[in-house]
């Protein structure tokens, strides 16, 4: 496959699921104030999840829920807006037309024209719900003809490390902005209030449900757990790193557990790694260190898959997202 058919695949898919994730971090804070006042800080965590606060601060002053939701929705200029991202994946797309079907370019590209259309439309800064709600079911739409319509070959493989690399980057952010950020005030902690934002935060990533068969109980050490170490929810960070070891192992044809090339040894030390933890070192360490320290593998692998796949056309889709990938260098 061409580097360029390849990275643009990637990218594709990596926009898509940062626009996915974009939505569901401003649904869990509108949860959040539909349940209780909420914190000063509470719309401000979404910002600096996004690794955006120097350029949301150039043109304002407050982090009022209207104004965050416009900068991380419709902002052009914003390049991790929710608009950026689709506007980037569609792009991404439209270059590759021909490897995937005619349904796949069409639920693209209304996901693009869904949030084009509202950009000026202020009733959805107040109730954006409904809005986010259509979007996630395109991003599911999407999914489910990707993984029933494509050829399980290369392309297919690009697809998968871009998804997976960025949800696990994704679950760690959020999860970091709840235990850090969202709840500073340790005297909360076991409260009625804690225990919304937990929920909350579980139903941001479509996990409430599993996450309650699975563990009962809702805890924030039963909830990282969960978020990071689950073999078999796939929005886990583990999960989502095992999916990329998979995906690039079968573009190489290097069996797991083996490498040729340094993405493959990368992501393998990363699995690896998480695989020998348990919940309980990780908080015992510092959990907001351990994110971090994934949050710095996971844009490292990233770059290693760029430079031996998809060199020399990276620079055009990687600039874009510099800011976002490399905050924690």
């Amino acid at each position: 496959m061409l580097s360029r058919v390849a990275d643009s695949i990637y990218w594709m898919e990596r926009y898509l699921e940062r626009a996915d994730n974009t939505a569901r971090f401003i649904e869990v804070s509108i949860n959040l104030s539909l349940d209780f006042q909420p914190e000063g800080n509470q719309w401000q965590s979404l910002v600096n999840a996004s690794a955006s606060n120097d350029l949301y601060l150039r043109t304002k002053s407050e982090y009022s829920s209207e104004d965050v939701i416009q900068f991380l929705t419709f902002d052009a200029s914003n390049p991790n807006s929710i608009l950026s991202c689709l506007s980037s994946a569609r792009e991404n797309a439209r270059s590759v037309r021909d490897t995937f079907t005619e349904d796949l370019w069409e639920v693209v590209n209304s996901m693009y024209f869904l949030i084009i259309g509202n950009a000026n439309n202020p009733a959805v800064l107040k109730e954006p719900q409904e809005l986010i709600h259509t979007l996630k079911m395109k991003r599911m739409t999407f999914m489910g003809l990707l993984s029933n319509s494509m050829l399980l070959q290369e392309a297919y493989n690009h697809a998968y490390i871009g998804r997976y690399l960025e949800r696990a980057d994704m679950t760690s952010r959020i999860l970091d902005v709840k235990y850090f950020t969202i709840l500073p005030d340790y005297a909360k902690v076991g409260s009625a209030i804690d225990t919304i934002q937990w929920t909350a935060l579980l139903e941001s990533t479509d996990s409430l449900e599993m996450y309650i068969r699975l563990k009962g109980t809702i805890s924030p050490t039963k909830v990282s757990d969960f978020l990071i170490f689950c073999p078999d929810f796939p929005r886990s960070v583990y999960f989502c790193l095992k999916m990329v070891q998979k995906s690039l192992h079968a573009i190489s044809g290097v069996p797991v557990g083996k490498y040729k090339l340094n993405s493959e040894k990368r992501i393998g030390k990363i699995c690896s790694s998480i695989s020998y933890l348990s919940v309980k070192e990780v908080i015992e360490a510092g959990l907001h260190e351990f994110l971090d320290h994934i949050q710095i593998q996971i844009a490292k692998t990233a770059e290693a898959i760029t430079s031996e796949y998809y060199t020399p056309c990276a620079k055009s889709n990687s600039k874009q997202s510099e800011s976002y990938l490399v905050t924690h260098e």
